[in-house]
């Protein structure tokens, strides 16, 4: 009896060893690894309103410009794009607008 709780103590080391190996090794390395897959998004949704069932208007800014787009079930349309840079906003501030 004495040779069998033995074993099963040396098992349960054995146990306890690997999880306390394992887990921060595990945990590391999706950081690691989720960082490196993580890309960082251009596009930001600003605005979504709801027209319908499944229709529905998005002002979204991507790469320097604001877009205005019809999005439906079947489709996504551009219905109006405009230049947000900091130029084009610097332009439009020498010329009296905004």
């Amino acid at each position: 009896m004495g040779f069998f709780d033995k074993d099963i103590l040396w098992a349960l080391v054995k146990v306890v060893l690997f999880f306390v190996v394992a887990t921060p090794l595990i945990y590391y390395f999706t950081r690691i690894y989720g960082n490196k897959q993580l890309v960082r998004h251009s596009v930001v949704i600003k605005e979504r309103v709801v027209l319908g069932s499944n229709k529905m208007l998005y002002v979204v800014d991507w790469e320097g410009e604001r877009l205005l787009l019809g999005v439906t079930s079947q489709q996504i349309n551009v219905l109006h794009k405009l230049d947000i840079s900091p130029a084009s906003q610097t332009t439009a501030e020498e010329q009296g607008g905004e």
